[in-house]
């Protein structure tokens, strides 16, 4: 049996953004399940579209402020190198990652999910000279 799973995105100062449901086979899953699911359906949307996605690595600001007249070409992403950036910003809590209100702390705890579970990403903004 497979569930909907509710997917928030949230960058601290921002407002909260309602990111498409995905679609989960299991009702047991690990977070470790749930964030490949995640990164491969934000992936897979970006080399559909070309859209850039809030979650997926982007070029740093002073990468394209040291190279404003280039022109930045579209490029498929590959799958493995999102899904260990996802992995490690977890992992380090550059991104706090909530299952139904409570934050996963190890990637390969099992949840079990329910018609009404939601994820929330919560995006961590390093603070200055720190």
């Amino acid at each position: 049996m497979s569930i909907m799973l509710r997917i928030i995105d949230k960058d601290l100062g921002a407002a909260e953004v309602a990111a498409p449901d995905l679609l989960v086979p299991l009702l047991t899953i690990s977070a470790r399940e749930i964030l490949r699911l995640r990164v491969e359906a934000e992936v897979d949307r970006y080399n559909e579209t070309g859209q850039a996605s809030r979650m997926l690595m982007e070029l740093h600001p002073r990468e394209v402020a040291l190279n404003p007249d280039r022109k930045w070409e579209f490029r498929e992403l590959a799958l493995e190198p999102q899904v260990a950036a996802a992995f490690e910003a977890v992992e380090k809590r550059r991104v706090v990652m909530l299952l139904d209100g409570r934050q996963v702390t190890d990637l390969d705890e099992t949840f079990l999910l329910k018609p009404d579970s939601e994820a929330r990403f919560v995006r961590l903004v390093p603070l200055r000279g720190g």
